[in-house]
């Protein structure tokens, strides 16, 4: 299969959650990496959209306002990409308010229970560090700090992905909630990292119907029989799909840039949200109209 680099990024994480790089500096990373449109699509906040929509308005980069929502369905765990999206909306606004105090809630009490398994962390500090949307990657980077693991990812495989043992508040967005609230916003949603979604192929069918657009098959992590595999399940529920890094740092394995889209994709995913909002639609860049 010849590989092609791909243009646009529509998986990346600020400061605003649990990234390491503003907005600004996102942007300035994305025109070095020569890409043409990205998204950034922070964890349950959209505190960076506008700076984003600013330093992109300097440059020909392209940008798609976005967020990707922690959500549930079915006991499984299911985070939800939201693309062109109006990050004003009332609704959207409320739930990501009622989501940020859920947030406090879980990291809180993860770092209660961790001191009960001898693992000391400063509450104060770790909240200190986000410009809104606090998460485990937080609480692993201060582990790593604090020398009590030597990786984040051994900070998760040890501590922070065994939910049971971490005691955490079952206070979860439903999934088609989330899809509801997204098409509320004028955007389109898609299942991002869909390999960590249990039970995939069975919940899809109530997910499309609750009007899922989009499966995030295109990313380095897979191989070519798992995106066949997800493609079939893409094409069975007219699923775009739909590409992204997942980039948090550069001390990750997942590099800005080194997984996405063709522009084309983008121009789709665009075309679905007019299809299905009309005028409503949340956000469109008047370049992406011109795209053939």
């Amino acid at each position: 299969m010849n590989f092609q680099k791909p243009e646009a990024d529509l998986h990346i994480h600020t400061h605003y959650s649990d990234g390491v790089m503003s907005p600004s500096e996102i942007i300035e990373y994305a025109k070095r990496k020569n890409l043409l449109a990205i998204s950034v699509t922070d964890h349950d906040t959209v505190n960076g959209i506008d700076e984003s929509i600013k330093s992109a308005s300097k440059t020909d980069l392209i940008l798609i306002p976005g967020i990707e929502l922690s959500t549930e369905y079915q006991s499984s765990e299911i985070h939800i990409l939201c693309y062109f999206i109006n990050h004003q909306n009332k609704s959207l606004t409320k739930l990501l308010e009622k989501l940020y105090e859920e947030r406090l809630e879980i990291a809180e009490t993860i770092i209660k229970n961790l001191s009960s398994q001898g693992i000391e962390l400063n509450w104060n500090y770790i909240k200190s560090t986000s410009k809104k949307s606090i998460g485990r990657p937080h609480i692993a980077r201060e582990m790593v700090k604090k020398g009590y693991v030597k990786t984040i990812s051994e900070a998760f495989e040890k501590y922070l992905n065994n939910k049971e043992k971490l005691k955490l508040p079952s206070k979860i967005l439903n999934s088609c909630d989330g899809i509801n609230i997204v098409k509320e916003s004028g955007g389109i949603s898609a299942i991002a990292h869909p390999h960590t979604v249990i039970n995939l192929e069975r919940i899809l069918p109530d997910l499309s119907n609750a009007g899922l657009s989009g499966l995030e098959i295109n990313n380095v992590r897979y191989n070519q029989s798992k995106k066949d595999e997800f493609e079939k399940l893409a094409d069975n529920f007219n699923l775009i799909s739909t590409g992204g890094s997942d980039f948090h740092t550069n001390d990750s394995k997942n590099k800005l840039g080194d997984s996405g889209v063709p522009l084309k994709t983008v121009k789709n995913m665009m075309e679905r949200a007019i299809s299905i909002h009309q005028e409503k639609v949340g956000w469109i860049d008047e370049r992406l109209l011109k795209y053939d």
